[in-house]
This record gives C-alpha cells, sequence and structure tokens, in this order.
C-alpha cells in the first residue's frame, strides 16, 4: 500500500482508524527505503483509533520506532466525531497521504447522528445507507485530502458493486429510485476520483473472511489518467495459510508492475526486470541482516 501511495518527505499523513499504526508505519519505512533514514523525520502523522486499547498500542509503536512527529487524538470514533480538524471549525484537516483499513460494513457507524445533515460536510455524493458505513469512510477520506492528496483504503469488495440504479417502468417494469451507495459510487466516478481497485484475496486481514479490495482515490490524476479507472485482479496469487491467506513477495509484484505501467503492457515488460531486480536486492539485504544477528548472537569460539 505504501509503494502505492508514494509518500514523500514533508507529507502529512492520517490514518482515521489507525489500529497499531501499521500503514504508518509502512509510510515511514517507504521513505527510509527510497529517501534515507535521515528523510523519515520530516514525516507527519496524524491517528485516530476508538479503541482504548489498541490506541494505547498505536503510541507505543511510534516510540519504538523513533517517531516524534505523530499527533494522536484521544480514543474516539473518527465518523461521529472526526479529531483533526481546521482550528477551531468543523472542517476537516487536509492531509497529503490517507492510509486505512476501516472496520468493514459497519452497521452501526451513526447514521442517525447525521440524517439531519452532517456537520462536516463530508456526505456531498450522498448520505450512506443506514446498516453499512463503508462509503462513510470513502467520503471522508476524499474530505480530508488536499487537492493534489491522495489515498488507499481497504474496502469490503461490496463497496464496489452493492446498490442498484435508478429503473423505470419501461426498463424494468416498475418504478425505483437509485439507492444510497449507488448514487454515491456514482459520484465517486463521475468526479474522477477513483484511480485504481486492486481486488484481493479472501481471509487476508485478521477476524475477516470477506474477499477485500485496495480502493486508490486520487484528487489529482495525471493528464494521461483522467477518465480512467485501472482495475488488478490480485485474487489468484497468494499463500493459503490458516488463520489468515499471506501476499509474498512475488504476489505484490504482480500487483506493483500492473500499477506502475497503468495497464500498459509493454511497458510492464519494461518495469518487469527492474522490479525484479529491487526485490532480489530487498531480499539479499534483510538476508544480510539477518546473518549478522545470528553473529552477534553466538558466543565467541
Amino acid at each position: 500500500m505504501s509503494e502505492i501511495v508514494e509518500p514523500q518527505p514533508g507529507h502529512h499523513v492520517c490514518d482515521w482508524a489507525a489500529g497499531s499504526a501499521s500503514l504508518l508505519l509502512q509510510c515511514r519505512n517507504y521513505v527510509a527505503r527510497h529517501f534515507g533514514q535521515k528523510q523519515t523525520d520530516r514525516l507527519f502523522f496524524y491517528m485516530q483509533e476508538s479503541n482504548p486499547s489498541t490506541a494505547n498500542i498505536a503510541r507505543i509503536n511510534m516510540f519504538l520506532h523513533g517517531v516524534r512527529s505523530f499527533q494522536q487524538a484521544p480514543a474516539s470514533d473518527s465518523l461521529r466525531a472526526p479529531y483533526f480538524r481546521e482550528g477551531q471549525t468543523r472542517r476537516l484537516r487536509q492531509f497529503d497521504r490517507v492510509v486505512m483499513n476501516p472496520p468493514f460494513s459497519l452497521e452501526d457507524w451513526g447514521h442517525n447522528d447525521f440524517a439531519g445533515g452532517d456537520p462536516y460536510e463530508r456526505f456531498g455524493f450522498g448520505l450512506p445507507p443506514r446498516d453499512n458505513g463503508d462509503c462513510a469512510w470513502l467520503q471522508q477520506v476524499v474530505k480530508s485530502l488536499k487537492p493534489t492528496g491522495r489515498a488507499i483504503v481497504v474496502m469490503s469488495q461490496g463497496v464496489l458493486f452493492r446498490g442498484q440504479p435508478e429503473q423505470t417502468e419501461e426498463e424494468d417494469g416498475r418504478n425505483q429510485r437509485a439507492d444510497a451507495e449507488y448514487t454515491i459510487r456514482e459520484g465517486f466516478i463521475k468526479a474522477d476520483l477513483i484511480e485504481c481497485v486492486i481486488v484481493l484475496p479472501s481471509k487476508m486481514f485478521y477476524g475477516n473472511n470477506v474477499p477485500a479490495s485496495l480502493v486508490l482515490l486520487n484528487k489529482r490524476k495525471a493528464p494521461e489518467r483522467k477518465g480512467k479507472i485501472l482495475l488488478i485482479w490480485a485474487s489468484r496469487h497468494y499463500e493459503a495459510n490458516n488463520p489468515q491467506n499471506l501476499l509474498r513477495r512475488a504476489d505484490c509484484l504482480r500487483i506493483l508492475v500492473p500499477w506502475r505501467a497503468f495497464g500498459d503492457l509493454e511497458k510492464c515488460q519494461t518495469l518487469l526486470p527492474q522490479q525484479e531486480k529491487a526485490l532480489i536486492a530487498e531480499i539479499e539485504r534483510e538476508r544480510d541482516f539477518s546473518l549478522e544477528d545470528i553473529e552477534w548472537g553466538c558466543p565467541p569460539g
């Protein structure tokens, strides 16, 4: 996810459902790999998590990894009460990058609290359905992105197809209005906010067997990508495991190469040797670190 969203030194990066802060730390690792360890101090993190115990783990994680520049909201629900706002206003603060793995298809997300209107002005494409918060998360992400911002969000695959379009008697023999999720998804597409959708295998995340997807949002697509959405089917290649399936390095490469080529087959063929070489170099570095650890751990003689 960090290789796709590409955080840069100087960026402000937010996770509205931070958990143990692992996605933010992966953004830090990305900057260390591509810009050097010293540049990681120029990455600024913002995290909000509703579970107090998990929020404590996230804070400890930051300290253990030597992260100095982070802000953590008090443990609270970021859909009902988003913490990071502009000054004393209700306008959400905007970030360069947002990375998230929010709860899938959250039933009690706060619909009744916002039926009369959202003071944070997030639901411009429509109020999400009462029993599913997926579209609430996505609209919060869009509202909290800078005009040049990008985000990557883990979503259940249902967000890609749930909802019914408007039907007329001529089309379907009955009149039916488009429902909330269809209308919101249509709004995202018409606003050209979705850059890529990556379909993942099932059982990828703890405690959830629902097949997942990655939704990449970009408020400023490159000119050649405007009006296009790249679809990557990445659910076939994985390591079957219990309780979780795993994406191996080669499986990640099957995602990153078509992403970087944006579906251009000739460009994929050009990129593949470069990416393969970088992958092998990374594996060798990790092997050398492991051997060094073993050497330090062995007694003399």
